[in-house]
């Protein structure tokens, strides 16, 4: 599995709000290559001594199919290199429409939400019916920010849970997460994950935050040891994100002149 993706987000501070834009591209096997591309927007509002945040995400999924890349074991019947059936599919586009929402609530350290996506289950159309080629996903997500004595060091575990929802409200293809992150003077960071299917990560990284102009700048990478019976042993994930203030400060200026006085 090849993904790239990126994303930005702005938060809109006179009216508590967000939005965001993400794409992501993913080639999931030799024929299925995946382009995705979201819109979200967020409300945030006080709730309690907390802030409550609602979002709500559109997403457009566009498939590319393409069989010219078939790959024939040996010993296969007939001729070698070829298969009369698979010669025969033509390439093939689909498109679908999905739907997301969210809640997350945050108060002082702790912040925990849910959200789903594909709650609308979309289709995608083939030439005999409608295809169901995605299920609603449910995420439910933990985090709280410990603050050691010594102010240098910042502690943040976290966990989430993600499942497939069946029919009726069934839940399946459970997972956990498990994380913990280490973060030193705001600066670096060292963690790891563990994912109930026996995959294990290291995680690190930094972020900029000295004045400069590479203030903002994140790099965060982490290396998954697949310890399960799936195919290949390691992956590995790259972020880099970049934060800046689009806001111009304006400085007022007066001139006096005995002219117009």
């Amino acid at each position: 599995l090849n993904s790239a993706l990126i994303a930005v987000v702005m938060p809109l501070k006179k009216v508590n709000s967000g939005i965001g834009f993400w794409a992501n591209t993913e080639q999931n096997n030799l024929f299925e290559q995946t382009s995705s591309f979201s819109l979200q927007y967020a409300y945030q509002l006080s709730v309690g001594d907390g802030r409550l945040g609602i979002g709500a995400s559109a997403i457009l999924k566009m498939f590319k199919f393409d069989f010219s890349k078939a790959i024939y074991p040996n010993g296969l019947e007939g001729s070698a290199g070829s298969d009369d059936l698979i010669s025969k599919l033509d390439g093939q586009k689909q498109t679908a429409i999905g739907a997301g929402l969210g809640v997350n609530y945050q108060i002082n350290d702790l912040s925990f939400g849910v959200s789903a996506l594909n709650i609308n289950s979309p289709k995608l159309k083939t030439s005999d019916a409608k295809l169901k080629y995605f299920v609603p996903h449910l995420y439910v997500f933990a985090g709280y920010t410990y603050n050691s004595p010594n102010p240098m060091f910042a502690i943040l575990p976290s966990l989430q849970y993600k499942a497939a929802l069946g029919s009726p409200l069934t839940l399946s293809s459970s997972q956990l997460n498990i994380n913990t992150i280490i973060e030193y003077n705001k600066f670096l960071l060292l963690g790891a994950s563990y994912c109930t299917n026996n995959d294990l990560s290291v995680i690190g990284g930094f972020t900029i935050k000295d004045g400069s102009k590479l203030d903002g700048l994140r790099f965060v990478a982490s290396l998954d040891f697949i310890t399960s019976k799936n195919p290949g042993w390691a992956n590995l994930e790259v972020t880099v994100g970049y934060n800046f203030n689009m806001a111009i400060e304006k400085t007022t200026k007066t001139y006096k002149s005995v002219r117009f006085l």
